[in-house]
């Protein structure tokens, strides 16, 4: 950086040196880039900052890194998901409770109305259970509903129909920590 480097160039994605680091865990190297001027919250051309990055990939630590260097914790990105919404939605049980713990708001929604809870129960090849039930645990909503009134029991549900029998421990998961099974949507429809 002595040499004049630019420290917060971007790429042809728009992620900086910062965010490429973060997504691969290189703790050191994000340090020394915010020693030298680098923007912890910096943002690609999605709107994501490296905080999401490390969120999405499951870097614990490095999530915890870069909160303690000032990355805010409930920024969100173009579709208004914050770096919670990123892990869960992933199936990254330990980023999620630390994200909670570092105090990301467990209940904010994205530009869909959607929670990190009910991106959990989303249609992913990722164990969603845990993560569903560590949010509950951490004060989710477990019927909170999104701008279609649809729970993340409805949106669980929907899934084991597409993917037989991968998202039904999810919604077993659900029912069982007390999400209502007759709630309906905005079109009628129950889970």
């Amino acid at each position: 950086m002595e040499l004049g480097a630019q420290v917060d160039a971007v790429d042809s994605d728009g992620q900086t040196v910062l965010i490429l680091a973060a997504q691969w865990g290189s703790e050191s190297t994000f340090r020394a880039l915010v020693e030298f001027g680098a923007q912890v919250d910096a943002v690609d051309s999605d709107g994501q900052t490296a905080l999401m990055h490390a969120a999405r990939w499951g870097s614990e630590s490095v999530v915890r890194e870069l909160v303690e260097l000032g990355a805010q914790v409930d920024a969100v990105d173009s579709h208004g998901k914050t770096a919670l919404m990123h892990a869960a939605e992933n199936g990254h049980e330990s980023t999620v409770r630390a994200l909670v713990e570092l105090g990301a708001q467990v209940d904010a929604v994205d530009s869909h109305g959607k929670t990190a809870l009910i991106l959990a129960a989303q249609c992913n090849r990722w164990g969603s259970e845990s993560v569903v039930r560590a949010l509950v645990e951490l004060g989710a909503q477990v019927d909170a509903v999104d701008s279609d009134e649809q729970t993340a029991l409805m949106v669980a549900a929907r899934c084991v129909h597409w993917w037989t029998g991968h998202e039904s421990t999810v919604v077993r998961e659900l029912v069982e920590l007390g999400a209502q099974v007759d709630a309906v949507d905005s079109h009628g429809r129950t889970a």
